[in-house]
């Protein structure tokens, strides 16, 4: 063992709050302490887990009831603590015998086993407390100090031990059974029965105005398309006001914005930090049908992103992508439904030692170093940055836990330092490795080593991107950072699917003027309370609007119409997207309509 190492440790309830402590010593082997470093005293931060500590002492048994035994009974099934001698080196851990319980608040039973075969048996104990046990004599439990442990300004506070005991001595020289507290600080109180008997209660934190501030989770992801909702649940509180007005715990969210929770708090209200949400559009695609006499084949058309054509409006049969379809040969009016998807790419972070430090190269010919890492979300690998003083080929090796080869690239790597495009896609997993193909650097420079410069100054591993991938270190150890700087990391992309707008291939009978079709005009579009119809033409007119669904939702016939102008009553019709049909002597056109 190395000169002022850590030679020992030992654990327990340093400060009697019901949760494990560790002490560690240093030394110079052996019995020497440090002369260099303190012994280092490391308190546990607690959590909402709750615990049952024995203190047992022996009167026929010997006095420490070492060999004494605790059975703890309850819904987790059971647990079994020993009181040991001399546990550790140097010092010694607690003999005290103490019982995590998880989210439990009571124990079915405990039966303390003493050395000279006595017993005791304890049954419906609650949690967060010391029970005391000494051999034939007495038990003593229950001594907790209830909350409230929060002190406002100008206010005092009131602390009581459990009621029925003797004698009270608090940590603060007081002997009453309840004290008056006006300023923070930790406290205790050790309770004496009729028979002599002591025990300590837990200790409790009284804290001064409280940083009371809420935090916002949510089990969704805050970025999402047009459609998706996020929820966001506030810590919980007495009341609760979030910055859209409501005033639930949660609250579901569909609209980008920054989103806070107000609480009122013991001494005063507090406000979260801003939780961002961002929603993406998913913009509908713009259809244009077409019409024909019967038999037709027509070719609809429409304006979008990525644009995918269906035979229904939910489901059905992928019938072709583009930004036109042609159909089969049609004898009746269809409808088809065009779809629009939207790529977002995702936001680019770095993360790896930033630029080269220490010395240039690795010693010898044989090293090839790769760096390990862990990835936690699906993300790619963009590009890094190498440094060289001979230019060449390497190739560069993405590598799983296995050692198998998942993804690689040959690069002409040129003199000095340049930046790597990869473009690795990283899937979730452990001890991943970067590295080079051996075989590449003895064809380009006779040794295994790819001549590429590592770090052998300021290597701090960890180096993480939050939620996305840690590298933890190298093959040659965590004093060195091999090769490939400054990683660039691309969160997955979002893909955004609009809803489907229908586009009608609509089949007519009789003669079909073009001309006379393509001089009909609809306006204004969108559309309020009417639209007008202007038709170059004369002779019956007939109108039909349909909604998405196809559905008709009003028509009316015009009879021997002079050329003209028709306003159409839109008054009754609910706001939406419609497909506005017009049939004439001479054809049949459609023209898409948005009612607002």
């Amino acid at each position: 063992m190395a000169n002022n190492g850590m030679l020992s440790f030992a654990t327990g309830d340093l400060n009697h709050d019901g949760f494990i402590d560790i002490f560690a010593s240093y030394g110079d082997i052996y019995q020497n302490p440090s002369s260099t470093y303190d012994d280092v005293l490391y308190l546990n931060d607690k959590n909402d887990n709750n615990f049952i500590t024995f203190n047992l002492t022996g009167t026929t048994s010997n006095m420490g009831a070492v060999g004494a035994r605790v059975t703890l009974y309850g819904s987790w099934g059971i647990q079994i603590r020993e009181v040991r001698a001399g546990e550790s080196y140097g010092t010694c851990n607690s003999s005290q015998l103490h019982f995590g319980m998880g989210l439990a608040t009571s124990a079915d039973s405990a039966v303390v086993w003493f050395p000279s075969g006595s017993t005791t048996t304890l049954t419906n104990l609650a949690a967060n407390q010391f029970v005391t046990v000494e051999e034939g004599n007495c038990i003593v439990s229950g001594n907790v100090i209830p909350g409230p442990f929060i002190l406002c300004t100008g206010q005092t506070i009131t602390l009581n031990a459990t009621t029925g005991f003797t004698n009270y001595d608090w940590n603060t020289g007081e002997t009453t059974q309840s004290i008056l507290v006006g300023s923070p600080g930790t406290f205790n109180v050790m309770v004496t029965d009729a028979t002599g008997c002591s025990n300590i209660s837990p200790s409790v934190t009284v804290e001064l105005n409280p940083d009371e501030t809420p935090t916002v989770t949510t089990a969704n992801e805050l970025i999402f398309c047009e459609g998706g909702t996020a929820t966001l649940v506030s810590s919980p509180a007495s009341s609760y006001l979030w910055s859209d007005g409501s005033v639930t715990q949660s609250i579901i969210v569909n609209q980008t914005g920054s989103y806070m929770v107000t609480i009122q708090g013991t001494c005063g209200s507090f406000t979260s930090a801003a939780t961002d949400v961002q929603v993406l559009d998913a913009p509908e695609p713009v259809g244009t049908g077409a019409s024909g006499p019967a038999p037709s084949i027509l070719l609809l058309t429409a304006t979008g992103n990525n644009l995918s054509w269906y035979d229904l409006q939910t489901g059905g049969t992928l019938l072709g992508t583009g930004p036109s379809y042609t159909t089969p040969l049609l004898s009746a009016t269809t409808t088809y439904w065009v779809e629009s998807t939207t790529d977002y790419p995702g936001a680019i972070d770095t993360t790896g030692q930033r630029v080269h430090q220490g010395s240039l190269y690795s010693g010898g010919s044989t090293t090839n170093g790769s760096v390990i890492f862990d990835v936690i979300s699906p993300c790619i690998l963009k590009s890094v940055k190498v440094y060289t003083d001979t230019p060449g080929n390497r190739e560069v090796e993405l590598r799983d836990a296995s050692g198998a080869v998942v993804n690689s690239m040959l690069v002409n790597i040129p003199i000095d330092s340049s930046r790597i495009n990869l473009n690795f896609n990283l899937v979730p997993g452990v001890d991943y490795e970067l590295t080079t193909n051996i075989v590449i650097n003895n064809q380009t420079l006779g040794t295994d080593a790819p001549r590429l410069q590592r770090s052998s100054q300021g290597v701090t591993y960890p180096y993480s991107l939050v939620n996305l991938l840690d590298i933890t270190g190298s093959n040659q150890g965590s004093q060195y950072y091999y090769y490939f700087y400054d990683w660039e990391v691309q969160e997955p992309s979002y893909v955004c699917i609009s809803d489907r707008v229908p586009v009608i291939a609509d089949i007519t009978t009789g003669l079909n003027s073009l001309s006379s079709l393509n001089s009909i005009l609809v306006y204004p579009n969108p559309a309020s309370h009417s639209v007008t119809v202007e038709l170059n033409q004369s002779g019956k007119s007939t109108l039909e609007l349909f909604d998405v669904a196809g559905r008709m939702i009003k028509t009316n016939t015009y009879e021997n119409l002079a050329a003209g102008k028709i306003t159409f009553d839109l008054s009754d019709v609910a706001k939406g997207s419609y497909n506005l049909r017009v049939l004439t002597e001479n054809g049949t056109v459609v023209r898409h309509l948005s009612v607002n």
